[in-house]
């Protein structure tokens, strides 16, 4: 039978036996694996790999296909202990699959890295990334498997999303180690989940920069959201005049330009306080027929309240109006935070007066937080004490930078009882809202002032059965 007839009757009984006969052979044609690459989802992406595999290998591959297993009878030289392990796999018995593997593993049997690639897919699939860790650092631990590329990328994937870019990296330098080259959307996966690490501070902002620059040095075609990738890793570095370049690199190969390159460039140019090239900017998104959009005037919002040009912060939200762009609750905050930075307490509260009288925008927790700092900074902790109220009231949860800015209010002055602050800490806990180790260490460090050792203890109790004593080592 020709290679083009078996594939036609792939699924049917006869073909069973068809392939049997052809696959009794050590090195099938070429041709048939090209066939069966061409017809067969479940195997096409294992022989897309080589045109050489064992005829073992395609034998357990096409048991494992069909809904009526077949017995390793039917392929004399197929491994039986692989077979019921892609078997388990295929019922959706995980676990046990995970048990086989183990056991050939311990038994000297080499796994062929489809039933690795298997198992790891099917443990992704039902959200089990560490187990599917597992399974690929096994299969990496003595003489490492190379696998195909999808399998890589979906731990990469998986990794980014579990909140592990570190772990997404290290899976991703074994893709490499294999003799992979990752293409953009994997490069621009890492470098995007690097740019969202807070916490780990520069270092992991210039990892995201690094990887974009393996990726430029690859030359490879690249679009619009790879650019945006980019810019974002050029500008958490501060090179700013990069990530402008990359702009000029997009009108060169005619990629299509949108709103969100230019929003992204303002926003880096917020950030760095470089609001003298807001003009040009501004400019080339004219020249390219786009109109700023909401996030455009918010971000351009933030660029003067940072530079300190709070009323051209203000013409910007009439220019917004003007143009039939509605103002949305991040571009009255914005302002709110201008004038409390300022000094202008009256001011802000203008502002969130004019906020409530718009229409659907409600006020948020950043709004009002904003403004009981303000109210802090001002000395008037009983105007801040009435906005948490007024937060409370209107169904927005206070979070614990509201109460902490209460709290160290309190806490501060010396000519207040301490009362007050723990009836603010009380509150907290009454809201539902959890201390964090900034709101005991204010509290005992002014009990410490105020000479009150036995205060000390409790707070220091309380933290620890918070479970928040490690935090602050």
């Amino acid at each position: 039978m020709s290679p083009k007839g078996l594939c036609q009757i792939w699924g049917t009984s006869s073909s069973v036996s068809a392939l049997g006969v052809f696959l009794g052979t050590s090195k099938p044609p070429t041709r048939i694996l090209l066939s069966l690459h061409s017809t067969c989802r479940d195997v096409r992406r294992s022989i897309s790999e080589t045109a050489s595999l064992q005829s073992p290998v395609l034998g357990s591959l096409i048991t494992s296909s069909y809904k009526t297993p077949r017995s390793a009878a039917s392929f004399p030289s197929v491994n039986n202990a692989e077979i019921k392990l892609l078997r388990a796999i295929s019922s959706g018995q995980l676990d046990t699959a995970m048990e086989e593997l183990k056991r050939l593993k311990s038994s000297g049997c080499a796994v062929e890295p489809y039933s690795i690639e298997r198992l790891v897919e099917a443990l992704l699939s039902k959200q089990r990334f560490r187990a599917a860790l597992t399974v690929f650092k096994s299969s990496q631990h003595t003489t490492p498997t190379q696998l195909h590329y999808f399998t890589y990328q979906s731990l990469v994937t998986a990794a980014i999303k579990a909140g592990e870019p570190y772990t997404a990296l290290e899976i991703f330098r074994q893709l490499q180690a294999a003799g992979l080259t990752p293409n953009y959307i994997t490069y621009c996966g890492l470098i995007s989940a690097f740019g969202k690490v807070r916490r780990r501070g520069q270092p992991s902002a210039d990892l995201a920069y690094q990887l974009w620059q393996e990726l430029c040095s690859l030359q490879l075609p690249l679009d619009a959201a790879a650019f945006r990738t980019g810019m974002n890793a050029c500008i958490s570095v501060g090179k700013l005049t990069e990530a402008r370049q990359l702009l000029q690199d997009m009108k060169q190969r005619n990629i299509a330009l949108d709103i969100r390159v230019f929003n992204i460039l303002l926003k880096g140019y917020s950030r760095r306080g470089g609001v003298s090239a807001v003009p040009s900017i501004l400019q080339e998104m004219a020249d390219a027929g786009l109109k700023p959009s909401a996030v455009t005037y918010n971000t351009l919002i933030d660029t003067y309240v940072t530079a300190g040009q709070l009323a051209q912060a203000r013409q910007t939200c009439a220019d917004a109006q003007a143009a039939g762009v509605a103002l949305d609750v991040w571009s009255y905050s914005g302002l709110i935070k201008g004038f409390v930075q300022n000094n202008e307490l009256q001011a802000a509260l203008e502002i969130l007066q004019e906020m409530k009288e718009a229409d659907n925008i409600t006020p948020n927790e950043v709004t009002y937080s904003t403004l009981i700092d303000g109210c802090v900074r001002a000395g008037v902790i009983d105007t801040g004490k009435e906005l948490l109220s007024e937060m409370v009231a209107g169904g927005v949860k206070p979070n614990a930078v509201t109460y902490n800015t209460l709290i160290r209010a309190y806490a501060m002055d010396d000519k207040v009882d301490m009362q007050e602050a723990f009836g603010m800490l009380n509150e907290m806990g009454k809201a539902g809202v959890m201390p964090t180790v900034d709101t005991f260490n204010t509290l005992m460090d002014a009990c410490i002032r105020r000479v009150d050792p036995p205060a000390v203890l409790r707070l220091f109790r309380r933290m620890v059965q918070s479970g928040l004593l490690f935090a602050c080592i």
